[in-house]
């Protein structure tokens, strides 16, 4: 099964994407008889290969973001799939992360939000532990990446450069400080510099191949996501309300509405380890000069508890009822934040008339 992009470029969905398409075929072959929500059907689908999606030359913003939410769920089959082993872990968190996202991308199309100790040298013996700053998605941010490059130009080629970073993003707060060109530029170059920093971090090669590619500073690009990485706890984006219920589909039987209710973000821990034993270029001392390898003992140690990766939270449920933003909040207060009080709560509802 094969979802393809076609037609005139563009940036708004259509009112039928692909992929949605493809979801609806795939409910309509599981019929009533499979219990799996959609999203899960569409996920798995995805996963083993038996339903795939590449977005064409033509293919919008949509579909481009949806084409990186699909890395997630095939990360052992990518490139990054070769230097890094994952456990079976990983992939459960990696579904929740593509269901979340995914919902919170339909999202837009209800609202108008927007998205967003290497060693240690003790005498002759170096202790090596793996270290990794950012989760090694590296096909995911590269995908990201781009598909801000083709919202720059689309949206320069339409209102041109001048009308674009004269705008400004209306956020609860206020209006941004940057204009709408600057910041896509801004995540455009933050992808990017994840990408490249993930690649480094896991010995994977990313030669810069394209025009686009060749065109960015990758330096400048690796030092912008480095620095707003140090800054993560700050980033106004981040800290803002992102609870909201979004529709995912009807089932006519019952007369419910299934949503995705995003609760906000979940904090894992991350256990860190060797599965091969690095290859040693050269070791140097304090001075900078040349270390003999044979003066030298490597020992490797793994890492637990190391780092924390955040992923949004998600849950679904079927009501009679479809909340706005505002009023998914109120509720949640009102219940006191017990999630599984609030689906319970929301299970209840009758329709409003």
């Amino acid at each position: 099964m094969q979802a393809q992009t076609s037609g005139p470029t563009s940036i708004l969905p259509p009112a039928a994407e692909p992929l949605a398409t493809l979801l609806r075929q795939l409910e309509a072959e599981a019929g009533k008889h499979d219990s799996k929500d959609s999203v899960q059907l569409l996920a798995d689908a995805l996963r083993s290969g038996r339903a795939r999606f590449t977005p064409g030359p033509s293919a919008g913003w949509n579909d481009r973001t949806n084409h990186a939410l699909i890395a997630l769920l095939r990360v052992s089959q990518l490139p990054e799939g070769s230097k890094v082993s994952f456990d079976s872990t990983h992939a459960s968190e990696m579904l929740t992360l593509f269901r979340a996202s995914y919902a919170m991308l339909q999202a837009g199309r209800y609202s108008a939000r927007a998205e967003r100790s290497f060693m240690v040298l003790q005498k002759k013996t170096i202790y090596l532990r793996p270290r990794l700053t950012i989760e090694p998605l590296t096909s995911y941010y590269l995908r990201r990446s781009k598909g801000y490059a083709y919202l720059r130009q689309v949206l320069v080629r339409l209102v041109g450069a001048a009308a674009l970073a004269g705008v400004r993003r209306l956020t609860p707060q206020g209006f941004s400080k940057l204009g709408l060109l600057a910041e896509i530029r801004w995540m455009e170059a933050m992808f990017h510099g994840a990408y490249l920093e993930s690649c480094r971090e896991i010995g994977l090669s990313c030669p810069a191949v394209g025009s686009w590619a060749k065109s960015r500073n990758r330096r400048a690009d690796r030092m912008l996501f480095r620095k707003w990485a140090r800054r993560l706890a700050t980033d106004p984006d981040l800290q803002r309300d992102v609870r909201i219920m979004v529709p995912m589909s009807y089932d006519a039987r019952s007369k419910r509405v299934v949503s995705s209710l995003i609760w906000g973000y979940r904090t894992k821990s991350v256990t860190l380890k060797w599965m091969r034993a690095p290859r040693i270029l050269s070791i140097h001392d304090a001075q900078g000069r040349l270390v003999p390898r044979n003066r030298v003992r490597i020992v490797l140690l793994g890492r637990k508890n190391v780092g924390y990766v955040n992923y949004v939270d998600p849950s679904s449920v079927a009501t009679r009822q479809l909340l706005s933003s505002l009023e998914f909040r109120r509720l949640c207060e009102k219940v006191g934040g017990d999630t599984w009080k609030i689906q319970e709560a929301l299970r209840k509802m009758r329709p409003s008339r």
